[in-house]
């Protein structure tokens, strides 16, 4: 379980997050959609612990153990692909990540900020699936990618999902109903369950579609 209890993140002296509340099973995958500077990216690094919340509280259990793929690579540009893997895994255990996201092996003596942007991102679910958190924050990974890496991911997000929580962000609408029915807008600082049967009322999806689209805030959806 991932629980999240009154979350407040002031970024550049604004208010992102102001009273954030959810609890995440594992099992599922949560799409957590919200307008560009909505503060999703804000949402997963106080979840995998890279930055600090200034109210509230995050709450993991299992190992406690979260990890935290931004939308740009954060990966070390300037190490090889072999490199950067040799100081996590053995040669064996690398092998067999990087087959299963798809990280041809032609770019392991590539630097790391060589290889496209794709490349980068598969390598880093490579490392999801050498690590094994639980709870897997994915930032942003399939806006404005690849139909083949959207294809690819999805079979290793299924695969993850039954032993971990795996949180989606997404500015599209579309993007996240693919990963569940259901999904997790922030807006206003709060996070908010849309679930699948609302989706069908005319008023709450155009609500939806209008602030991803950079609208009003609107307080239909909360």
């Amino acid at each position: 379980m991932l629980q999240i209890t009154n979350l407040k993140k002031v970024f550049n002296k604004i208010e992102m997050i102001v009273d954030a509340n959810y609890t995440f099973d594992k099992g599922g995958v949560y799409p957590v959609i919200g307008a560009h500077g909505s503060g999703k990216t804000l949402l997963c690094e106080c979840i995998a612990g890279l930055c600090r919340p200034d109210g509230g509280e995050i709450y993991i259990s299992g190992d406690g153990s979260a990890i935290m793929v931004h939308e740009d690579s954060t990966l070390p540009p300037y190490l090889t692909v072999r490199e950067y893997l040799g100081y996590m895994c053995s040669s064996e255990e690398a092998d067999v990540a990087c087959e299963e996201a798809g990280v041809p092996q032609e770019v392991y003596d590539h630097l790391i900020g060589a290889c496209d942007k794709e490349t980068r991102k598969r390598l880093q679910m490579a490392v999801v699936l050498i690590k094994k958190p639980y709870v897997i924050a994915l930032d942003a990974p399939f806006d404005y990618c690849s139909e083949e890496f959207f294809n690819d991911m999805m079979p290793i997000i299924d695969e993850l999902k039954d032993k971990h929580i795996i949180i989606v962000t997404s500015g599209n609408v579309d993007v996240a109903r693919s990963l569940s029915g259901d999904v997790i807008v922030l807006n206003n600082g709060e996070l908010n369950a849309v679930t699948d049967e609302s989706f069908e009322i005319p008023e709450i999806r155009q609500a939806v579609i209008d602030l991803l689209a950079g609208g009003e805030d609107d307080d239909e959806i909360n």
